[in-house]
């Protein structure tokens, strides 16, 4: 054997997929060094001989009487050591009596090796040339051994750890959790004071901006009078006609019956004139608009108005305190739950998403209606406990509602899902 053929069959050895593999590249191998007429491989377990491969055969056959004469007779009688002896085959293999035995030990324990029946005897340095190289071959296949060991022990060790975590996770499941939800949620004022004409007309000019703080008795909008004005005009023309007409008539009653009799009639419609005016008068002075308390005005802008017609209550603006701060949010449809109103409810303003209010749920209205979105949502009001948002400000309510478990918690939607898509 050359040392190209010694690296080959190294290269095979450690190209071997798994240890099972050895004793038919070995047998393969010795099958071109060797002019044997047979060979067989072999497993040592406990102290019993079972043959594994055999040469020029596809399969063992275990009835067959050389192979039983080779586990029970020959095999037993062999050293773990490189042996060269004579024996007495069976007639099959008569014309080979000379048994060149290369066994391969682990640890001084005899795992496996391999029969090889020849015509002649090998020389010395053939024979320990067959020594070092059982010894080669022993080490390889230690090395494949504790490699395939140490993966199996590696496997099993990652699969227990991945069953220890799965259990784990499992048991984390039933950890039981505050049920949360997500609300849209605004800051708005509390009682706000509401500023609508009370009589029809068009608005001339707005006096204030938004969100500029506004005092007590301020004014704030101003409608067009001219046709007001007009109607006073006309009312105490025709009161002065009415009292000039009465004076006259007064005048003369005492001469005349019939104009005694028609001065009750000259006085009720100085009396109606009167009213009238005064009536006028009142309109014309509600075409200002001032404000009834202090705070901040709450409306879009000025050209959203100016010169637009206006009824009686029509909303224009809203005068509220900054301080007295609600707030209100809505819950979709899908994301409802049973709410607890004693937990504290945690808002996370746009503005500061690091910081945050607590607020303490006033209530939630139980019937659905249309969300600034269009979606169906439930609304409701908080009151703030502790933290600073300014009005007007927008946010993200969270909600807390009973305790459930994580597996609840997770599967909740999924499930819900299911239920719809299937209908059960």
């Amino acid at each position: 054997m050359n040392a190209l053929q010694w690296l080959i069959l190294e290269k095979r050895l450690i190209e071997a997929k798994n240890s099972e593999e050895y004793p038919f590249i070995f047998l393969s191998i010795l099958h071109k060094l060797l002019q044997c007429h047979a060979a067989v491989t072999y497993k040592k377990t406990l102290n019993t001989f079972i043959v594994k491969d055999a040469m020029h055969v596809s399969e063992v056959d275990r009835q067959s009487p050389v192979i039983e004469w080779i586990e029970k007779d020959l095999l037993p009688s062999l050293s773990n050591e490189v042996d060269v002896s004579d024996v007495s085959p069976p007639p099959s293999l008569s014309s080979s009596n000379i048994v060149l035995h290369l066994p391969i030990t682990i640890k001084d324990q005899l795992e496996w090796g391999v029969v090889c029946f020849l015509n002649k005897p090998p020389s010395g340095s053939e024979t320990i040339f067959f020594k070092t190289l059982c010894a080669h071959v022993g080490s390889l296949y230690e090395k494949t051994i504790e490699k395939k060991i140490h993966h199996k022990i590696k496997n099993t060790l990652t699969k227990k750890r991945f069953l220890a975590v799965c259990f784990v996770i499992f048991l984390l499941g039933f950890i039981k959790l505050p049920q949360t939800v997500l609300a849209q949620a605004e800051s708005m004022p509390i009682k706000p004071e509401l500023i609508a004409p009370s009589v029809d007309g068009v608005i001339k000019k707005i006096f204030v901006l938004p969100n500029e703080q506004i005092k007590k008795g301020q004014e704030l909008v101003e409608l067009d009078d001219i046709l007001i004005k007009n109607k006073l005009e006309e009312a105490a023309q025709k009161l002065k006609t009415s009292k000039s007409r009465y004076l006259k008539a007064y005048r003369n009653a005492y001469k005349d019956n019939d104009v005694r009799n028609e001065l009750i009639v000259l006085e009720n419609e100085v009396s109606q004139a009167t009213i009238e005016k005064n009536h006028y008068s009142n309109l014309l002075k509600r075409t200002i608009i001032s404000a009834q308390d202090q705070g901040v005005a709450i409306y879009s802008s000025p050209n959203d108005f100016i010169g637009k017609p206006v009824k009686i209550g029509q909303k224009i603006m809203l005068i509220a305190n900054p301080k007295k701060i609600k707030i209100d949010f809505w819950v979709p449809v899908d994301n409802i739950v049973s709410i607890k109103k004693e937990k504290t409810l945690v808002l996370y303003p746009n503005l500061h998403p690091l910081t945050t209010v607590k607020a303490k749920l006033l209530y939630v209205n139980p019937i659905a209606e249309p969300m600034p979105d269009g979606t169906l949502g439930f609304f409701g009001q908080a009151q703030i406990l502790k933290g600073d948002i300014q009005l007007g400000e927008k946010g993200t309510l969270k909600l807390y509602g009973p305790d459930k478990f994580i597996w609840t918690l997770l599967f909740q939607r999924p499930f819900r899902f299911l239920r719809q898509m299937l209908g059960i």
